[in-house]
């Protein structure tokens, strides 16, 4: 019998986190793992992506806060299980997922940290509910990893090297893509893009934590500059079409490319993108910007993101969010300056790297092989004495 782990995530977008649960089970052996998907939103696309690679998608909207978060995990678990592994991608709603799954006697339970929001202003009823869900996962966790040291510390507390059940485990990137070769002048005029203008490119989910908004200031400069600057903004989200709407009023509309969500972001990189810019104001670690050094983009990012995220230095400049200006002439300087590193030599670096997904891939199933191993209730134990579907 496989073991059969369930990944309760966010989901509503093809954001980091969701691509790389898609890497995942397409790498898992299905005859060692089987994956379920559980998301608060799961968008058609993110379930047929899930499904392609071999997950079983077993609930696409969770309630998104407890008690109902809580409920519908448990009956999922009655339904669905039983499971040998609950793996929770929820930030701190993560403790109301591993509280259901504990209740049901699952033995492996790992909340899963992929970001860094302490810098957010919150309301004090939102830092006791954030705390109250850190307290169950101190409770009700077995295993828990992290993104960075930054989002460790984040979920985990500041002296979270001292629980031995706290890992820094950095998500990776599928390399493949990027070893093809596309055509350049076809991908720009799919997009609408002239083949000699000079393009900012940006990947990510439309909101407040991506700082959209002060990609817009520093747009604006550059647009009013340099009539060879295009952007093209791939992703979507709640704040797109306001983004869309203000290039619009401000005389940029033509310029500026939003595609949407895409599943081909690795060739957009290589055959669209001159220079990749990534102002948020908090990350748990922020693939694209990997993925960006992959495509050997100089990328120009904010000095919030965590370190672990510079894999080839040489591209990466930090900058503060205080601004604008100072962002578009670095910009600006990029785009004159050019691709100072080959593609094949940054990928490469990354390829040997812990961000190439095969080898962060291969070092999760070693970790869910070990935990399986040492949890006792998995020997002998009712959790493999009845078939999948049963539901007690």
């Amino acid at each position: 019998m496989p073991y059969r782990i369930l990944h309760v995530h966010g989901g509503g977008c093809l954001g980091g986190v969701e691509v790389w649960l898609a890497n995942l089970a397409r790498l898992a052996d299905p005859a060692e793992f089987e994956l379920h998907i559980a998301a608060a939103e799961l968008l058609q696309e993110e379930k047929a992506l899930f499904q392609r690679h071999g997950a079983v998608v077993v609930h696409r909207h969770l309630p998104r806060r407890p008690p109902g978060l809580g409920i519908e995990v448990h009956r999922i678990l009655q339904q669905h299980g039983p499971y040998h592994a609950v793996h929770a991608h929820l930030n701190t709603n993560s403790g109301f997922v591993l509280a259901a799954a504990k209740a049901a006697g699952v033995p492996i339970r790992i909340a899963h940290s992929h970001l860094d929001s302490r810098a957010v202003k919150k309301s004090r009823i939102r830092l006791m509910y954030e705390a109250l869900g850190r307290q169950l996962i101190r409770f009700s966790a077995t295993h828990g990893l992290a993104a960075s040291e930054e989002a460790a510390t984040a979920l985990f507390g500041t002296n979270w090297r001292t629980d031995p059940r706290w890992l820094v485990h950095c998500c990776g990137i599928d390399l493949e893509p990027f070893a093809c070769r596309f055509d350049r002048g076809l991908v720009r005029s799919e997009l609408g893009i002239p083949a000699a203008a000079l393009v900012v490119g940006h990947v990510g989910r439309f909101g407040e934590q991506k700082n959209q908004q002060f990609l817009f200031g520093i747009g604006t400069l550059l647009l009013e500059r340099r009539p060879d600057i295009y952007f093209l903004l791939v992703g979507d989200g709640p704040t797109r079409m306001s983004i869309a709407n203000s290039f619009a009023e401000a005389g940029f509309k033509e310029r500026v490319i939003q595609p949407g969500n895409r599943y081909d972001v690795p060739r957009l990189m290589q055959a669209a993108m001159d220079v990749f810019v990534f102002p948020s104001l908090y990350e748990g670690l922020g693939l694209a910007a990997i993925e960006a050094q992959a495509a050997a983009l100089p990328c120009i990012v904010s000095d919030a993101i965590p370190a672990e995220v510079d894999v080839i230095p040489e591209l990466v400049q930090r900058l503060p969010l205080a601004n604008a200006s100072l962002w578009a002439d670095q910009i600006e300087i990029a785009l004159n300056r050019g691709r100072q590193y080959s593609a094949r030599a940054a990928q490469e670096m990354i390829a040997s790297s812990r961000f190439n997904v095969v080898n962060e891939v291969n070092e999760l199933l070693a970790l869910y092989r070990d935990w399986a191993a040492h949890a006792s209730c998995l020997t002998d134990s009712h959790v493999l004495a009845h078939s999948p579907g049963d539901s007690r």
